[in-house]
């Protein structure tokens, strides 16, 4: 494979809406168009904001799927774009991909 493959990154959040002071964990999901394991780490940030250190992407053999996560319990309401960072390695380009999460008042 020739060095510099492109890759996707998805985002995805437990909860959207998210509660209040509630965890909520973001995956990223990262993927290149022929389905390769892929090696790097992913920073996740909030609001443009780095969020915790950078986390390993790892792939699920049974499933072919390569993903990092992180939990993140929001301190404020409105919405917050959730980033995720894909590093790349020696084969494959980095890419980012972001969502963004309604966080609102937990239900009485």
């Amino acid at each position: 494979m020739p060095p510099g493959e492109l890759t996707n990154t998805r985002v995805s959040s437990s909860e959207n809406p998210s509660s209040y002071r509630g965890s909520v964990t973001f995956a990223a999901a990262v993927n290149d168009r022929a389905g390769d394991t892929l090696g790097g780490t992913v920073q996740f940030a909030v609001d443009g904001t780095n969020y915790g250190g950078s986390a390993s992407v790892s792939t699920n053999h049974d499933t072919g799927a390569t993903t990092a996560t992180v939990s993140y319990t929001f301190q404020g309401y409105g919405n917050y774009t959730i980033t995720a960072n894909y590093s790349g390695d020696s084969s494959f380009l980095a890419s980012s991909g972001d969502v963004t999460v309604n966080v609102i008042e937990a239900p009485k």
